[in-house]
């Protein structure tokens, strides 16, 4: 074989190299974006009535999620701006469900709202996608004037959507 042969074969060969990364894929196809975590469920969900006062809060997420988030799920009796409910709110093992266990049985005839941070984040870092709850778990914007102004703890980062609301509210009536 000539030189000038063996060198463009030479060429044609890196090329081919270079073109299949030599089996050592190192990065994600350009089209393939994440998919941010969702609400799965909320239990008792926005609008429920009837909620035994006994009952255990249930969030559950689509994803695991990024440990911390706990800090920007609160339960209100009344709406949004009304006093925090004392308990515990606790992870499962894998990151996926959120519960929150109150401190005393929930008062009966009563309206209590579950506001979940607008900049929850999953373990990825990816901002929670909320669509799927207010539509389908009757949850509903937090807005500044909700949550009783702009002096609100809950009006930080993580409680910050970048729609410019504080996350999600899901009022729910005990028996």
């Amino acid at each position: 074989m000539n030189m000038r042969a063996t060198l463009t074969l030479g060429i044609v060969v890196g090329f081919l190299l270079s073109a299949t990364g030599c089996g050592d894929e190192t990065t994600a196809p350009a089209d393939e974006t994440p998919v941010a975590a969702a609400l799965a469920s909320v239990v008792p969900s926005g609008g429920a009535t009837g909620i035994d006062p006994n009952t255990m809060i249930r969030i559950g997420f689509t994803h695991p999620m990024q440990a911390g988030m706990q800090m920007y799920a609160v339960l209100h009796e009344g709406g949004a701006g009304g006093p925090l409910v004392d308990g515990t709110w606790a992870w499962s093992g894998d990151m996926m469900h959120l519960t929150f266990q109150p401190t005393e049985p929930l008062e009966h005839q009563t309206e209590y709202t579950i506001h979940l941070g607008g900049g929850m984040r999953d373990a990825e870092g990816n901002p929670i996608d909320w669509e799927p709850s207010s539509q389908h778990m009757g949850g509903e914007w937090c807005t500044a004037d909700m949550l009783g102004g702009m002096m609100n703890h809950m009006m930080g980062p993580g409680w910050m959507h970048e729609n410019g609301t504080y996350g999600m509210g899901f009022m729910f009536t005990t028996s």
